[in-house]
């Protein structure tokens, strides 16, 4: 019982959706936010951070028209928790935000940008405002939900580390000892004693043979046949072990 709820724990962790459903999700909202706004692009890029897969990250959805030299520099500004635009008679009009977390740390910046001189009135600015909120917390969660899973399997590599210790590792340790005293009696001609020294021996490696086997069959599992579908096999398999 104890190894199947391991087993469905380690499962229900690789049911997190992959990395490109995050990209995808907040491409998406860009997209919603162009369209809204009616800029020509609108931009998404996040600070330098321990998670490469993060760091530095850059979702874009429409064209820049001539920022691409200028974007370093705006976003060195923005990172600093400060707001930035273009002057008012210059093209493309650009508005820029920081994302920002309520705790104050500046995740990355948003950028909005209109080539045909669309200034961005308050109301438009508001809407940046909450959106740039938005985005920050879908990075910091998403932050939060890798670096949960990396603890995981940490935790999880070092309770195989001692379920192999207290379990396999010590059998085995008793089989070498099992083996040695095989040998005395071997030498000394003790058939009964070498006899039953043997029986237990095979009924040990029989226990450890089903014991690896289930440790085997564990860390085989998978969900990819559909959540539903795999509770309900891991139900059963419950029931048919424990008569519940």
């Amino acid at each position: 019982m104890r190894a199947q709820e391991l087993a469905t724990l380690r499962q229900i962790q690789l049911l997190h959706a992959p990395e490109s459903d995050f990209s995808a999700s907040l491409g998406g909202l860009l997209e919603n936010l162009k369209e809204a706004l009616e800029a020509d692009c609108v931009l998404v890029r996040t600070r330098p951070s321990a998670d490469e897969r993060l760091s530095d990250l850059a979702i874009q959805r429409g064209d820049l028209h001539g920022l691409e030299d200028q974007i370093d520099n705006i976003f060195s500004r923005v990172s600093r928790g400060e707001s930035a635009a273009s002057a008012p008679e210059s093209l493309p009009v650009w508005l820029a935000l920081p994302m920002t977390l309520p705790d104050g740390q500046v995740l990355g910046m948003l950028l909005a940008v209109s080539a045909r001189g669309h200034v961005f009135h308050p109301r438009q600015k508001a809407i940046l405002e909450t959106v740039a909120s938005q985005a920050a917390l879908l990075v910091d969660n998403e932050r939060l939900i890798r670096s949960l899973e990396y603890k995981v399997i940490l935790q999880e590599r070092a309770r195989l580390a001692r379920e192999i210790h207290d379990g396999l590792a010590q059998t085995l340790a008793f089989l070498k000892l099992q083996a040695a005293q095989m040998q005395t009696y071997l030498a000394q001609s003790d058939l009964a004693r070498l006899s039953a020294v043997l029986k237990d021996n095979y009924h040990i490696l029989a226990e450890a043979y089903l014991d690896t086997r289930q440790a085997i069959d564990n860390l085989r599992l998978t969900p990819d046949e559909g959540l539903e579908n795999w509770l309900e096999r891991i139900l059963r398999e419950f029931e048919n072990g424990t008569g519940l």
